[in-house]
């Protein structure tokens, strides 16, 4: 068996192996966000905060590739469950800095 041979035959067992490792991480992943009643997008929102406190909401709408409305909407509600606040920029003040609470 030549080493072609031998990586194909070795994909198909590690493409089985990724699928349960994610499988099982999606639903570790959504019983997580059910407990803190937040979706995807919500939780997508606040990873990206854990790593860039204090960021705009253009900051997340143009990394996120989304419309700013989405942003905001997603931040209305985070903010009503006390997972955020927004606070506005000093030297602008047509932006809102968001930061995470220690909810």
């Amino acid at each position: 068996m030549d080493n072609e041979e031998l990586v194909l035959k070795n994909t198909i067992y590690a493409s089985g192996f990724f699928y349960y490792i994610t499988k099982s991480h999606n639903s570790y992943l959504y019983s997580f966000m059910k407990n803190l009643n937040i979706n995807g997008n919500e939780y997508s929102f606040l990873l990206y905060l854990y790593h860039n406190n204090g960021s705009t909401q253009s900051d997340l709408a143009e990394s996120f590739k989304i419309p700013k409305s989405q942003v905001s909407r997603s931040f209305k509600k985070l903010e009503e469950k006390n997972f955020i606040i927004r606070k506005k920029d000093d030297e602008n003040k047509k932006f809102y800095k968001i930061f995470l609470t220690g909810k």
